[in-house]
């Protein structure tokens, strides 16, 4: 009898640890071109080959730290702007999850938003402002929130500016140490654009340079046996690899990003 309760008390004890340490990564996936003009379709490659890289490093994530991913897609005709709004702002979190929230596609900015530093996304020709956004997962339960917009943020005329909606491999030792560094054991909110005000994000049909850089820059913090992983760090090296690829082009793209504890 005694012998029974001690292994009932056991088996308690790691359902409830099980559960402690169980968490989910709460993707979403916000993905929208809509032009027909030549530059439309390079970007459209650019944007599919943005979602594929994204799923892939996120995958990488889950299963170097025990992240459950739990996706919400819109992506092009399937966005509907109320729902995306509304699955935002019901984010099933609890305190010790990730919300990842990740756009690829245009932007834009207007010189009456000149004290917001961040763009608006465009999604079906209507404006999205990311400060909204950042705003709704902020107030969210999750343990760590990332939002990456990657697109423009150069300044339109007002009259011509959409209108504006208001409202697969396991890494091992050091690597995974330093994924659980990143996602795991950080907390607040790791917001970045892929370019500061009054700039252009560049892409080729392979991808958004941002997007590109910013994965790299990940790939390497995670791979580096002789540091410790930190946000700082990887994203200062993602805009150091960001501003060296633009210079090829004769261009000027400057990572924007804030790290919030």
């Amino acid at each position: 009898m005694r012998s029974a309760t001690w292994l009932w008390l056991i088996a308690v004890v790691f359902v409830f640890s099980a559960q402690a340490w169980s968490a989910d990564l709460h993707l979403f996936i916000v993905a929208d071109v809509s032009g027909e003009g030549a530059g439309d379709i390079i970007l459209r490659e650019a944007v599919k080959n943005d979602v594929a890289a994204v799923r892939f490093e996120v995958d990488l994530i889950a299963k170097n730290t025990g992240l459950k991913v739990k996706e919400k897609s819109f992506i092009n005709e399937g966005i509907s702007l109320q729902k995306l709004v509304s699955s935002l702002k019901k984010i099933p979190a609890s305190s010790n999850d990730v919300v990842f929230f990740y756009f690829s596609g245009h932007g834009y900015t207007t010189a009456s938003q000149f004290e917001d530093p961040w763009p608006n996304l465009v999604i079906r020709n209507r404006g999205l402002k990311f400060s909204y956004v950042i705003e709704i997962i902020k107030a969210s339960s999750a343990r760590l929130k990332i939002l990456f917009a990657d697109c423009c943020n150069n300044i339109l005329p007002e009259a011509y500016a959409p209108i504006v909606i208001k409202g697969i491999q396991i890494a091992k030792g050091n690597n995974r140490r330093n994924y659980k560094n990143l996602f795991l054991r950080q907390s607040g909110a790791i917001i970045l654009a892929g370019c500061k005000k009054s700039q252009v994000s560049l892409a080729t049909a392979e991808g958004s340079f941002c997007s590109n850089c910013f994965f790299k820059s990940l790939h390497e913090t995670v791979n580096n046996p002789s540091s410790i992983s930190n946000w700082q760090s990887l994203l200062d090296l993602a805009s150091y690899k960001l501003y060296k690829q633009a210079q090829k082009y004769s261009r000027d793209q400057d990572l924007f990003f804030v790290i919030e504890d």
